[in-house]
């Protein structure tokens, strides 16, 4: 069950990547594509932390599997607040590379 935890979380962060940078790209504004980011961060973040582990337990996964599969070493609120740094860094990057992209 690890595994599957891991690659879904490393999958759902890829997909936020993309859409992401699909925003940043397609609006010109590296505020819209942070903004993307940090929202489908904080919600990846509660779905992974909270949710889904309370619906493992809800239907009867033993306690050690869903710790073990969504480890709660990792607070939930200092990732919601210090998830903007690296968002907005990654859309002001694909808008970096957008304009230098088009500069001929």
């Amino acid at each position: 069950m690890p595994t599957i935890s891991l690659i879904a979380q490393v999958l759902f962060l890829v997909a936020a990547l993309v859409i992401s940078a699909r925003a940043t790209l397609r609006t010109g504004s590296i505020l819209r594509g942070g903004l993307y980011l940090y929202g489908l961060t904080v919600f990846g973040v509660v779905l992974f932390s909270i949710i889904l582990p309370g619906l493992l337990a809800s239907h009867g996964v033993d306690r050690h599997e869903v710790v073990e599969a969504f480890p709660e070493a990792i607070g939930v609120l200092p990732v919601i607040f210090l998830s903007w740094i690296p968002s907005f860094a990654f859309a002001g990057l694909v808008g970096a590379l957008r304009a230098g992209s088009t500069k001929v």
